[in-house]
């Protein structure tokens, strides 16, 4: 069964992206912040990591760079109301996925999300 961290400050958001993927069958945790998130990869293996861009105190930018340096196989799926350009680009550089903007379309994530765990 593979393993899902979804990170999200906003509590609404992160339940439903994770009932969505229990539902599926994934083994699923869940992260409020930045630190959290780290505390919690550094602690579990992930397989997928489902990440808002904008948290409270240490950015997702941060976090998939931390990600990348503990677990570079772990992939990430950043997801952001706040997509600019040169966010766009510095994910990229940080091998993210897939990018994808808020409202999250619940359809497209869980394809996304099949597609990055095969």
């Amino acid at each position: 069964m593979s393993r899902v961290l979804v990170v999200d400050d906003d509590n609404d958001t992160c339940w439903l992206i994770s009932c969505f993927l229990k539902d599926d069958g994934y083994d699923v945790d869940s992260a409020h912040s930045g630190r959290d998130a780290l505390r919690k990869i550094s602690h579990n293996r992930y397989d997928l990591i489902i990440l808002d861009i904008r948290l409270y105190k240490i950015s997702g930018l941060t976090v998939l760079e931390k990600v990348q340096a503990i677990s570079p196989s772990t992939r990430t799926i950043m997801i952001s109301a706040y997509g600019d350009k040169s966010t766009r680009e510095r994910a990229g550089e940080l091998e993210v996925y897939d990018f994808m903007e808020k409202p999250v379309d619940m359809t497209k994530l869980m394809k996304v999300a099949k597609k990055a765990l095969k």
